[in-house]
């Protein structure tokens, strides 16, 4: 993230870092919900997905599964589909 005291993309954020801290307790809270579900995207992940270029919709949902205890895969899409051509 532009100005982030870490740098635009690291690996080893600081502890007191707010990033890292949501994004641990996010972590956390998703193992304790169960292995396949959706939410609504957290603050934090649609800061991150805009830091990296990404056009963040307003009603970003987050399809949360588990691969293995350890490896979560997070997939983020909006819920309004669109148009269709014909």
């Amino acid at each position: 993230m532009p100005g982030h005291p870490a740098g635009w993309l690291t690996f080893d954020h600081r502890n007191e870092c707010p990033l890292r801290s949501a994004e641990d307790s996010r972590h956390l809270a998703d193992r304790a919900i169960g292995r396949v579900f959706k939410r609504e995207a957290t603050v934090t992940e649609r800061a991150l997905l805009a830091a990296a270029g990404v056009d963040v919709p307003a009603d970003l949902a987050a399809h949360i599964t588990w691969l293995t205890s350890g490896i979560c895969h997070r997939r983020f899409v909006s819920r309004q589909r669109p148009p269709t051509t014909p």
